[in-house]
């Protein structure tokens, strides 16, 4: 039987009974940065974790998973060691997320005591830190489900977005020239090649919304008010009124 890898732990005590539980070292290592408690699995998820500490005496265990990269929050991208490279593109990968869900849905021991989102890493451990008081924890809680019972159920719980390409960072133009300096000082023919180089973002279509398409507006127009000095002709009755006695009883 294989040897389950040693668990990635911080800021977890012996009173500590929830925590989040998230895939490898670079997960972990975003929550670490929120100083939360956290449990990394190195390479997935085995029986005998439940026999490991933390497991051994955990009540609620928060696993999250992320589906996509999470975008930059700085303008200087931080550089990341060796080992941090290399687990980056697998903190959100699917098979991998599908595999270890999996293996948590069939355990029993796990299944009871595990909740899973797909909210991913750095939100939900962003949402915690913003926990303050118990109806927001009981907010936060809310995101948490029980693990699905199907194959279908746990491939669309780990599927990606649907547009990834908007949770992607973005990817810095490059320069046309270093400084406005080395542009003045350029032949002509450099500056041709450095335009033509950027004709494609220049050149690029931009894309357009269909019409809307709403109902034709109407306008009503009143009818004109007679003006106060137009003549007046008074009814035959208002005329009988006007020519007797009766309102010198008044």
């Amino acid at each position: 039987m294989e040897t389950p890898p040693d668990l990635i732990v911080h800021n977890v005590t012996p009173t500590t009974v929830d925590f989040m539980v998230v895939i490898g070292a670079f997960n972990a290592q975003i929550v670490r940065s929120f100083d939360h408690p956290v449990v990394g699995l190195p390479n997935g998820w085995y029986a005998d974790y439940k026999y490991f500490y933390p497991f051994s005496t955990a009540r609620r265990c928060e696993f999250v998973i992320s589906r996509a990269l999470p975008t930059l929050t700085a303008t200087t991208e931080i550089p990341l060691s060796a080992e941090m490279a290399r687990a980056a593109p697998l903190s959100a990968d699917f098979a991998t997320n599908v595999r270890i869900v999996a293996a948590i849905a069939i355990d029993k021991w796990a299944r009871p005591r595990f909740r899973v989102t797909n909210a991913g890493v750095l939100a939900t451990a962003q949402h915690r830190f913003r926990v303050n008081d118990p109806f927001a924890r009981e907010e936060y809680r809310k995101q948490f489900i029980e693990f699905p019972t199907s194959d279908r159920e746990i491939a669309d719980l780990c599927r990606p977005p649907q547009n990834p390409a908007l949770s992607a960072p973005p990817v810095a133009q490059r320069p046309v020239a270093n400084s406005q300096f080395d542009w003045d000082m350029s032949s002509d023919e450099a500056k041709a090649a450095a335009l033509y180089a950027w004709s494609d973002v220049w050149l690029r279509p931009t894309p357009t919304a269909e019409p809307i398409r709403r109902e034709p507006v109407r306008i009503v127009i009143p009818e004109p008010e007679p003006p106060a000095d137009a003549e007046w002709r008074p009814t035959p009755e208002q005329l009988a009124s006007l020519r007797s006695d009766d309102w010198k009883r008044w």
